[in-house]
């Protein structure tokens, strides 16, 4: 039982009531694990700035949700169960400011949600979500411009997230994952008793702060394996990933520019710079001859070495095959091999 403003609490009171109003159960194949514990709840809306919008995954009941709304002005619940529709809808009569959108999570489009950190100061994610759609909804959002995501997650994902080498317990894509992309911090351990109804293990609230890409973009290692992870839908071999991840981190180190966009962009102030100087020789002298062949030639690049993936020692069964579908002991080798080139 918490206490806000003088008036108690009880969560899990607010969740039966409203799940006998409703005369359901929670549904577990989908891991509706509903939080009833008053302190990580209070955890989960303290980590949200007050001014920015808020997307919370996995709304249930809106015990978190009606928190969240109130902590902070903007709130964008995502919902799977319409069952819970009557609900979240009294919630979004009592706070104008709260939407609730009825949908998977992992196919919504993040990008038609009207959010950025242009227009709605910070973008924070809450996520409390079943635990086996943590690594897709990692991947999801490695991209998506936030300020943070704090997440509910199973236990033994904490293990993952903490695992130093490959030979660490838990180490694994998740491992791998968010030290490519997140900074990661874990707020709390949550035992089973403070969820309605109980999962089978204890869970962890984790925060998540995405990393500056220039940062990712100067470490070969971790440049490498945001290509893999970024290309893993494709299907493309782990050999041709690394090769064009390769022949792309060479281009930076010649250049100085780290992406295809910014490098376009630059030769094409280049030649801006170029076609200037023509015209200022021209009014100078009044010839201009000699001079157009030699846009954009003054600043002509090497080029990208010939990436040799036989140094990096990786086997061939392992170049062949697809990032996603590596097992556990295929990756420790290649993520061996990346960490000591």
């Amino acid at each position: 039982m918490l206490e806000k403003d003088g008036v108690s609490i009880d969560y899990k009171e607010k969740v039966v009531q409203r799940l006998n109003r409703l005369e359901i159960s929670p549904n577990e194949n989908l891991g509706q694990h509903f939080l009833i514990d008053g302190s990580v709840i209070n955890l989960l809306s303290n980590s949200v700035q007050q001014g920015n919008t808020v997307i919370e995954v996995g709304a249930g009941v809106g015990q978190l949700t009606e928190a969240l709304a109130e902590r902070t002005s903007r709130v964008i619940a995502v919902e799977i169960d319409r069952r819970y529709e009557p609900v979240l809808d009294e919630l979004t009569t009592k706070y104008p400011l709260l939407s609730v959108i009825y949908g998977d999570v992992l196919t919504l489009d993040f990008t038609k949600l009207g959010v950025s950190s242009r227009n709605s100061g910070g973008v924070q994610i809450i996520a409390s979500l079943p635990y086996h759609i943590t690594e897709p909804f990692l991947k999801k959002i490695i991209s998506f411009p936030m300020e943070s995501a704090t997440m509910v997650l199973g236990k033994r994902y904490a293990d993952s997230l903490r695992a130093q080498n490959e030979d660490s317990t838990g180490f694994g894509h998740l491992t791998l994952l968010s030290q490519t992309f997140f900074d990661t911090d874990i707020l709390a351990i949550v035992g089973k008793e403070s969820f309605l109804p109980p999962p089978r293990t204890d869970s962890c609230v984790v925060r998540f702060i995405p990393r500056d890409e220039r940062e990712i973009r100067t470490h070969r290692r971790d440049f490498l394996l945001s290509r893999l992870f970024r290309f893993s839908k494709s299907n493309t071999t782990v050999r041709s990933g690394l090769k064009e991840g390769l022949d792309e981190f060479e281009i930076a180190k010649q250049t100085g520019v780290s992406s295809k966009r910014e490098r376009h962009k630059k030769s094409r102030a280049e030649i801006k710079s170029d076609l200037k100087r023509i015209i200022n020789d021209y009014n100078r002298s009044g010839d201009s001859k000699g001079f157009v062949g030699d846009i954009g030639r003054s600043r002509d690049y090497a080029g990208p070495s010939k990436a040799n993936l036989e140094v990096l020692g990786i086997p061939s069964p392992i170049l062949d095959k697809p990032f996603s579908v590596l097992d556990n002991q295929e990756l420790k080798i290649l993520s061996r091999a990346l960490r000591q080139s």
